[in-house]
C-alpha cells in the first residue's frame, strides 16, 4: 500500500517529537521514568513496523513496474503495426517482432541496417524525402512505400514518423510505425479496377444509347418524313385528282358546248351564204356568227385547260418564239414595269404549237403584270435547258409520272405581292381569280396547254416576294420534216366520188358533214352511234370507200366501233374525229390502227383534204376527178 503525502507527514512529525524527548533525557542526565521508556519502546515498534509497510510498498511498485515492462514488451513486440527506431541517416536501431515479419527478416538481423534497403527501389526517393522531411520539420509525416520482399507478392506499407529530441534539443532520433496496407491496396486497386470495369460497361452502355437514341432520333425523322410525304402524297393526290375532276369536267363541257356552238355556226353560215348581199339580216347573222366564234373561244380555253385542245406542232426555236413577242409584251403591260430577258445562247428546238406557247407566255406576263399592280417591278424572262430527272418533277403541275431527259425551261420572274398558301392551292381552278373581274381562265389555261404538251410547271411563291413560274417542255431530239399543208384552193377545187359512213352522236354535225360531203361528190351514209355505223357498215361493206368515225358516243364509242369495222373489213379507211388533240389520240389508241384525224371543230376544208391524201394515198378504192371549178366546199363553215 503506498503512503500519501499526509502519512509521511505525520511520520516526520513523530521523529521529531521522539529526537526533542530523547534530547531532552540526555540533557538531564538522566534515565526516564520506566513508564516513559515503555512509551518509547512502543512507539518504537510501531515505527518499525511503519517501516516495514514502507519497505513493501516500493518492492510492489518494482514488481508491477516489471510486469508492465513486460507487458509493454509483449505488446511492443507483438503489435499489429511494426514499429520503429531509425538515426538521422536511416539506419535501423531498434525494431519489433511485427517489423522483421513485415520486412521479411529477423529481428536481430534488422538491427544497423538501413531501411531503404527493404524498400523498392523506385519507391526509395519517396522515403528518403519522407525521413529528411521528419527531420527537418520536427512534424509527424506519413508516407506510403512498397517493400522489397524475398517473394514475389508485394507488399504495401503505411509510415508514420516523429523526430524524437535528445536533451540538448537535438533530434537524433525518429521512430516510425509501419502498418501494412496491401490488403487495402488490392482492395483499391481491384476497386480501381472494377471502377474501370464499370467505367468501361458505362461507356459501352452509354455509347450504345448514344446510338439507340441516334437510331430512335433517326428513325423518328424519317417517320416525320415519311408522315410529311404521306401527307404531301395525299395533297399531291387530292390536287391531282381535283384537277382531273376539274379537267373532265372542263373537257367535257368544254367538248359537249363546242358540238352546240358547230350547229350554231354552221348553220349561220349557211344562213349567211344563202341571204342576198342587201338583206338587213346579214349583219344580224353575222352578229350570231362573231359571238359564236368567242364562245368557242372560251371553249378552248377550257379545251386547253383540260389538255384536250387543238394543238398543230412543230419544231421551234423557243428564244426566237419569245423574242418575237418582245414588241407585244411590251405595249401590253404599263410603263411602270420593267421587261428583262435572260435566254440561253443555244438551245434545242421544241416540239409545240406555237400559238399555244404564245399563249402562255401572254397569260403569265399578264399574271406577273397584275401581281405587280400600280407599283414599279420587274418582270424577268428566261430560257434555259437541263436535264431533269424524276427528283427535278417532285411539286410540280401536273402531278404525273414525266419520264427523265433533256427540257427546254421557260422562267417568268415577277417582283409582285406573291401568293400565299390558299392561292396556291386554288390558282389553276378554272374560273378562279384573286382579281374583282375577270374569267380566271388564264392560269387554268397555262396548265392545259403544258399538259397537253407533255410539260410541267413548278411555282414558287411568297407573299410579298414575288413569283416565280417556270416551264418544263421536251426538248426535240429528233429533228421533225415538216410536211406543207396542200393550198387550200386546190383541195376545195378537188372532187371524188364513192360512198363515205359519217358517224357521230350530234345532228347538226351529221347534217353539216353530209352536205360538206355531198357538195364534194360523195354519196353519205350516217350513224348516230357506234352500233348502228356496225350495222350499216355490216350491210355496205362493199360500197363503202371511208368511215368518218366520232370517238365519244353513247351506247358504243368510236373505239370498240373501230375494232368491230376492222373485224368486219380490215382494210377499210378510217378518220377519227376527236375534241382530243392529236398526241392524247396517238397515246390513247396505241397498237389500233387508223388511217387519218380531224379535230374537232374542223371547217369542211379540213374534212376534204384529210379525205383525199387518204385516197390519193391508196388506201382505199375509189374514183376521183380532176380538179374542176365546181362547187367548192366552204371553207370557213365548222364542224
Amino acid at each position: 500500500m503506498s503512503e500519501t503525502p499526509k502519512d509521511l507527514i505525520e511520520m516526520d512529525a513523530l521523529r521529531q517529537r521522539a529526537e526533542e524527548r530523547l534530547a531532552k533525557v540526555h540533557a538531564n542526565i538522566g534515565i526516564p521514568p520506566p513508564e516513559d521508556l515503555q512509551k518509547i519502546v512502543y512507539e518504537l515498534q510501531i515505527r518499525q513496523v511503519e517501516l516495514d509497510m514502507q519497505n513493501e510498498e516500493p518492492l510492489r511498485i518494482e514488481f508491477e513496474l516489471a510486469a508492465s515492462l513486460d507487458r509493454y514488451l509483449d505488446l511492443y513486440d507483438f503489435a499489429p503495426a511494426g514499429y520503429l527506431t531509425l538515426d538521422p541517416s536511416g539506419a535501423i536501431l531498434k525494431a519489433n517482432l511485427t517489423a522483421g515479419t513485415l520486412l521479411g527478416t529477423q529481428r536481430g538481423d534488422l538491427i544497423g541496417k538501413k531501411l531503404s534497403h527493404f524498400i523498392r527501389p523506385l519507391d526509395r526517393k519517396a522515403f528518403d524525402a519522407h525521413r529528411a522531411q521528419v527531420f527537418s520539420t520536427g512534424i509527424k509525416q506519413t508516407c506510403e512505400v512498397e517493400l522489397d520482399p524475398p517473394g514475389d507478392s508485394p507488399v504495401y506499407v503505411h509510415l508514420e514518423t516523429v523526430a524524437v529530441e535528445a536533451n540538448d534539443g537535438i533530434r537524433k532520433q525518429c521512430r516510425m510505425a509501419v502498418s501494412d496496407i496491401t490488403r487495402q491496396k488490392q482492395a483499391e486497386e481491384a476497386l480501381r479496377e472494377h471502377r474501370d470495369h464499370l467505367q468501361e460497361l458505362v461507356e459501352g452502355r452509354t455509347a450504345e444509347l448514344r446510338e439507340s437514341n441516334e437510331a430512335l432520333q433517326k428513325e423518328v425523322a424519317e417517320r416525320e418524313r415519311a408522315e410529311q410525304r404521306r401527307l404531301k402524297l395525299e395533297r399531291n393526290v387530292q390536287q391531282a385528282q381535283k384537277m382531273e375532276s376539274l379537267g373532265v369536267l372542263a373537257g367535257g363541257i368544254g367538248h359537249d358546248f363546242n358540238n352546240l356552238l358547230l350547229g350554231v355556226v354552221s348553220h349561220a353560215d349557211r344562213a349567211l351564204h344563202e341571204i342576198p348581199l342587201g338583206s338587213p339580216a346579214r349583219a344580224d347573222i353575222s352578229a350570231i356568227l362573231e359571238s359564236a366564234e368567242r364562245a368557242a373561244d372560251l371553249t378552248q380555253q377550257m379545251l386547253a385547260y383540260s389538255g384536250q385542245g387543238r394543238f398543230d406542232v412543230e419544231a421551234l426555236d423557243l428564244n426566237q418564239l419569245v423574242a418575237g413577242m418582245a414588241r407585244l409584251l411590251e405595249v401590253s403591260i404599263s410603263k411602270n414595269v420593267l421587261i428583262e430577258y435572260r435566254l440561253a445562247k443555244s438551245l434545242p428546238a421544241v416540239k409545240a404549237d406555237p400559238t399555244q406557247l404564245r399563249q402562255v407566255v401572254l397569260n403569265l406576263i399578264t399574271n406577273a403584270r397584275e401581281a405587280i399592280g400600280e407599283r414599279s417591278g420587274v418582270i424577268t424572262l428566261v430560257t434555259d435547258v437541263r436535264d431533269c430527272s424524276r427528283e427535278d418533277f417532285t411539286g410540280a403541275a401536273p402531278e404525273e409520272n414525266l419520264p427523265p431527259g433533256r427540257y427546254l425551261v421557260l422562267e417568268v420572274i415577277d417582283t409582285g405581292c406573291g401568293m400565299d398558301d390558299n392561292t396556291r392551292g386554288c390558282m389553276f381552278d378554272p374560273f378562279f381569280t384573286s382579281k374583282f373581274t375577270g374569267r380566271g381562265l388564264g392560269l387554268a389555261t397555262v396548265l392545259g396547254i403544258v399538259r397537253g404538251h407533255r410539260g410541267a410547271m413548278k411555282i414558287v411563291s411568297e407573299p410579298g416576294k414575288g413569283t416565280t413560274f417556270e416551264i418544263l417542255l421536251p426538248a426535240l431530239v429528233e429533228t421533225l420534216i415538216s410536211n406543207d399543208a396542200e393550198d387550200t384552193k386546190t383541195v376545195g377545187r378537188w372532187r371524188g366520188t364513192g360512198t363515205v359512213l359519217l358517224v357521230d352522236d350530234e345532228e347538226p354535225i351529221l347534217r353539216m358533214g353530209s352536205r360538206f360531203l355531198k357538195q364534194a361528190g360523195f354519196d353519205v351514209l350516217t350513224a348516230a352511234d357506234g352500233h348502228a355505223a356496225l350495222e350499216t357498215f355490216e350491210r355496205r361493206a362493199d360500197d363503202i370507200i371511208c368511215v368518218v368515225l366520232d370517238l365519244s358516243m353513247p351506247r358504243m364509242g368510236g373505239e370498240e366501233c373501230l375494232e368491230g369495222l376492222r373485224r368486219i373489213r380490215n382494210d377499210i379507211a378510217v378518220i377519227l374525229s376527236s375534241g382530243h388533240s392529236d398526241q392524247d389520240l396517238m397515246q390513247r389508241l396505241a397498237g389500233r390502227a387508223f388511217d387519218g384525224f380531224v379535230q374537232k371543230p374542223y371547217v369542211g376544208s379540213e374534212l376534204i383534204a384529210e379525205l383525199k391524201a387518204i385516197l390519193d394515198k391508196g388506201s382505199a378504192v375509189a374514183g376521183a376527178s380532176s380538179p374542176s371549178d365546181a362547187d367548192p366546199t366552204p371553207s370557213g363553215a365548222a364542224l
